[in-house]
């Protein structure tokens, strides 16, 4: 919803080419990547829309105020209203605003002892930190220098 919202007033409104208008008020970037995402996902929603006048009328009242919380709130619910009852949908949105994502980029510059973490489910521990995704019962994890490690008791093999 927040990605569509901003192109809406675009995609619903004549006149103008909407590539045009988007160009000349928010930028080539936009107008290029974001519209054409927005128009792909617009026209795959519109044929189960035009069969829900609430969910035109509320695109509309986004189309006409794309900054409005209640106006976005109300298209929310008729979009999920929509896409409750059709799974299709659903799962066909879901891959069209995946592909309109950007791929993620990471830069980092670490200068001293420290960590870094980047990306989804990233951890990082601190200089001479363990980070451990999981069990680490009976194992042995050092972290200093010159350390000697004697185990005893318990058979390893």
């Amino acid at each position: 919803m927040n990605f569509l919202a901003p192109h809406l007033p675009f995609l619903i409104k004549a006149g103008k080419s909407a590539s045009e208008k988007l160009a000349e008020n928010t930028g080539e970037a936009l107008a290029e990547d974001g519209l054409e995402a927005a128009r792909s996902i617009w026209k795959r929603l519109l044929p189960a829309a035009d069969k829900k006048p609430a969910t035109i009328e509320a695109a509309q009242d986004v189309a006409a105020e794309p900054e409005s919380d209640d106006a976005r709130a109300a298209l929310r619910l008729q979009l999920r209203k929509l896409l409750a009852e059709d799974e299709a949908l659903a799962l066909d949105l879901v891959k069209l605003i995946a592909d309109a994502r950007p791929p993620a980029t990471y830069h980092a510059e670490l200068h001293g002892s420290g960590a870094i973490a980047q990306g989804p489910r990233a951890t990082a521990a601190g200089a001479r930190g363990v980070a451990i995704g999981g069990d680490a019962s009976d194992n042995v994890i050092v972290t200093g220098d010159d350390a000697a490690v004697e185990q005893t008791g318990k058979d390893r093999g």
